[in-house]
Order: C-alpha cells, then structure tokens, then sequence
C-alpha cells in the first residue's frame, strides 16, 4: 500500500520547477500543484514516485505534458473555420482548412489546438497527424493539443484542416452538438 509520493517536474534544459519533496499521503490521483505557476502553452516533464509501508521506494516514473493556455493566451493565433454545418438527418461533418507561411526561421515548437465538439481528426499538409473525439455539455468548452513540431516545415507554407462531425442528438450519451456556426475548431 502507498504511504507516500514525491512529485517533481521540470522543464527541458531549465531545470526544476517544483519538487514537492516527500509527501506522507495514500493519494493516488488529483494531488494538487502546490508550486509556482506553470508558464502556459509550455511543455514540463514529471516524474512521481511511491513509498510503501515498509518503506521502499518505487523507481521515478517519468512523462511529458504541456500547460494549457488561458482565456488572454491566445494572442496571435490563426483561427480557421469552415461553413455553417449542413444538418442532415440530425448529424454534420464540416472540414475546415487554412495555409499560412512559415517563416525561414527554424521549427522549434508547433502545437495545434483543436477546439470541436464530436469526433475530429486534424490534417497537417493533407497527412492525418491526430485524431480524437471531444464531447462537452452546454457552458464546457474544451480544447485538445497535437504536437506538431515534426511536420511543419521552414520556409514552406503550412496547410491546416479539421475534418469534424457531431451529432445533434443526446443519443448515446452524447451531449448535443451546436446547431450553428459556433461549431468550428481552433487550431492555433
């Protein structure tokens, strides 16, 4: 049984942000960060491990995420949209798609966020680079985040199209899809 956890996250070539030290506690999910403010639309890795009761220690289990961005962060961004959604026979697939330039400069980072309700899958130059489905109810919004780094070319332009689909039922439990054009993906 888990008697305690130590958390520590870092950033690529800056070193810790935030080790929580050992931490007497059974929990297992949703512990709180306690540390200073992550940098939004920024990618972390951490690393967690376990003490049991006898007091072993688990070897550190390592991953990467990125920090999501806030309302004020989506300064600059390139939305993209497609038609009003055709309904028909309470369903719409609608694909939506953008090219913009690349400077010269070389490709560090690039990340997509899609915001879209139902399934969807994101188009990077006319190759399938992810695909999801995201189901919200009314006043949820949410959004997901595709690492495009390794696609995205200097110098070239960049071609960006969602393919998504939605149904306008609570079927299936479903939460119902918009009926306008508020139904678009973001890809930024």
């Amino acid at each position: 049984m888990q008697t305690a956890y130590r958390i520590v996250v870092t950033r690529p070539r800056a070193g810790t942000v935030w080790d929580s030290g050992q931490v007497r506690s059974s929990a297992e999910s949703w512990v709180s960060h306690t540390g200073p403010a992550l940098t939004p639309g920024t990618t972390y890795d951490w690393s967690v491990r376990t003490w049991d009761r006898a007091g072993r220690s688990s070897p550190f289990a390592t991953a990467t995420f990125d920090s999501g961005l806030g309302d004020q962060d989506w300064s600059g961004a390139e939305w993209i949209s497609g038609p009003p959604p055709a309904m028909t026979r309470r369903t719409s697939t609608t694909l939506a798609r953008k090219t913009t330039a690349v400077t010269a400069s070389p490709v560090v980072r690039a990340r997509a966020y899609v915001a879209s309700v139902g399934n969807w899958q994101l188009y990077v130059n006319g190759v399938v680079a992810d695909r999801t489905s995201s189901y919200g109810y009314a006043g949820e919004g949410y959004y997901d985040v595709s690492d495009i780094t390794r696609d995205v070319r200097a110098g070239r332009p960049l071609a960006i199209g969602v393919l998504y689909h939605y149904w306008t039922c609570t079927c299936q439990g479903r939460a119902n899809g918009p009926r306008r054009r508020e139904a678009r993906p973001a890809c930024w």
